[in-house]
């Protein structure tokens, strides 16, 4: 993701009873320059299983990294989500991933190589037992 006119990648949710205990799985590549940042939001809202609702792909010790790795981000839907979700028509359930530069301390390094958020994955699960 880079462009900031097509920003906004939209996961559909199927229809279904109830969305708690869904997790959600989100593979991005985390690199050391040119790196920026998303906002994960579900059903119109922040999700509440996070603290921040940001993913930032840059190694903020950009001096020491010097590889670009896979990371896996993990959340849960939990009960307030699911409230939120289920109040919505069918159509507008889903997970957005929104990008948007970033201008912080880190401006001279994000922007190297112009600045993006390279998504790998996004996987929606539903619980399932321990064996």
């Amino acid at each position: 993701l880079s462009n900031v006119n097509k920003r906004v990648l939209s996961f559909p949710f199927g229809n279904r009873a109830s969305y708690e205990f869904m997790l959600i799985k989100i593979i991005y590549l985390k690199s050391y320059t040119g790196m920026g940042k998303v906002t994960v939001t579900i059903c119109n809202g922040n999700i509440d299983s996070l603290q921040y609702p940001e993913l930032d792909a840059l190694y903020h010790d950009h001096g020491t990294y010097k590889v670009s790795l896979p990371t896996e981000h993990l959340m849960t839907i939990v009960n307030e989500d699911n409230k939120r979700c289920l109040a919505l028509p069918v159509h507008k359930r889903n997970l957005q991933i929104q990008y948007s530069p970033v201008k912080d301390e880190y401006s001279s390094v994000r922007d190297k190589n112009h600045q993006k958020f390279k998504l790998m994955a996004v996987e929606l699960c539903d619980k399932g037992e321990l064996i």
